[in-house]
């Protein structure tokens, strides 16, 4: 079971003392010292006078996530596993996608004989972040689920297409540094016409104006009737075709990203070209800011910040009609607007939210406010966590569930 989180470090009291510096003391400062003894109490080993406290502190808001932090993980620290799940699923109930509780209950449930709902949670969060693969190799927690297929297979490379984790039944491997994935499973993400002659053995792919044609066991390769080399030939797994990644993504027009420390290849259609240059044309956004100093659960450095832009789904086309350069100016207007929330945080990702999908993220820099850096689009989405901070509690709740927030969490 993990421990970390992005606040929990030797110099939190310090950091208790910058925030009350940058905020009016109070309620806030009842609870930083609430929570400041809460998390006193647990490195010390007092875990049951932390649960106590814990507690206490859930009565008066049952929504508190540093309370079910410290709660978990004391009875984790005192083997009372199924208490500790109970704890994190309590959790997960307020804020569903919760990374760090997703996979915290992945491992109780492991320790309380529960393989199928530990892999659940696991699933979850491996869609959420896919780092959860080097979670899953160094947590000793898990070891009763290493000899299970579905857990091996979700150590191997990962493939998102547009945002969309791919889950074929034969994972992707990794064969002399290029990513072999099966042939179905990428076509039919991407939405190609896929043809297959039995007696060539050979697979054709075709999206738009854009054609690939790959032979078994062969280093050649088709694009539009043109040849080119391959470094590793399409191979038979398992019955199943495996075709090189990369070289077919950005053969049918898309980008293609390989990140080496989650080992995962984003397959990345291009956004459709609009035709409206006038970003001020664009939906009245929702947007969240979160600064990276008080609690969230993205795992932001205390210096970094977060803005969500949340459309509704009627209007999220809205945007699409625009042009490239005007969709970065959107998410530039609205950064802007409410950049004197989070004045301090450098950089800030900026993401465009619909439905719980980023469709659109990008990075802004304090020396370059007029600059957004990375700019990508998720043509399926890419799942999120949409939190609201409350900071006058040291706070955060799913979004979904704040219009029904009790009082104790209201600005």
């Amino acid at each position: 079971m993990t421990k970390r989180l992005v606040k929990r470090t030797a110099g939190f009291l310090l950091g208790m003392f910058l925030i009350l510096i940058r905020v009016s003391a109070g309620d806030l400062e009842t609870v930083l010292i609430e929570v400041n003894e809460m998390y006193r109490l647990r490195e010390e080993g007092n875990y049951q006078e932390c649960i106590s406290l814990a507690e206490r502190m859930l009565q008066e808001n049952p929504a508190f996530m540093e309370a079910y932090f410290n709660k978990a993980v004391s009875q984790y620290e005192l083997k009372r596993y199924v208490q500790t799940l109970e704890t994190l699923e309590r959790q997960i109930e307020w804020n569903p996608e919760n990374e760090l509780a997703l996979f915290n209950a992945a491992c109780a449930s492991a320790l309380t004989g529960k393989p199928e709902k530990s892999m659940q949670y696991l699933k979850k969060r491996m869609e959420l972040n896919t780092d959860t693969k080097n979670l899953m190799r160094e947590e000793t927690d898990l070891n009763s689920l290493r000899e299970l297929e579905k857990f091996q297979n979700m150590l191997a490379p990962s493939v998102r297409i547009g945002g969309t984790l791919l889950w074929p039944e034969v994972p992707p491997v990794n064969v002399e540094g290029r990513i072999m994935v099966p042939m179905r499973a990428v076509f039919d993400a991407l939405g190609a016409q896929v043809v297959w002659d039995s007696a060539a053995r050979s697979v054709t792919g075709r999206m738009g104006k854009h054609s690939v044609k790959l032979v078994i066991d062969s280093k050649t390769a088709y694009v539009n009737e043109k040849a080119y080399g391959l470094d590793v030939p399409p191979m038979i797994v398992r019955d199943r075709t495996m075709i090189p990644v990369r070289f077919v993504g950005e053969s049918l027009g898309a980008d293609v990203r390989w990140n080496h420390e989650t080992q995962t290849a984003d397959i990345l259609p291009r956004d459709a070209a609009g035709t409206v240059d006038d970003s001020s044309q664009g939906p009245e956004a929702v947007t969240l800011m979160t600064d990276g100093m008080w609690p969230e659960p993205y795992y932001l450095k205390d210096h970094e910040g977060l803005a969500m832009l949340l459309l509704e789904e009627d209007e999220f086309p809205l945007l699409q009609r625009m042009t490239s350069d005007a969709k970065e100016d959107y998410m530039l207007y609205w950064l802007n607007r409410y950049r004197n929330m989070i004045p301090d945080c450098d950089p800030v990702y900026v993401k465009v939210v619909c439905d719980g999908k980023a469709y659109y993220t990008g990075t802004v820099w304090k020396d370059k406010p007029g600059e957004l850096v990375d700019f990508t689009y998720f043509q399926n989405g890419l799942p999120v966590n949409v939190v609201k901070q409350y900071r006058n509690r040291f706070n955060y709740l799913d979004y979904r569930q704040s219009n029904q927030q009790p009082s104790s969490l209201e600005d």
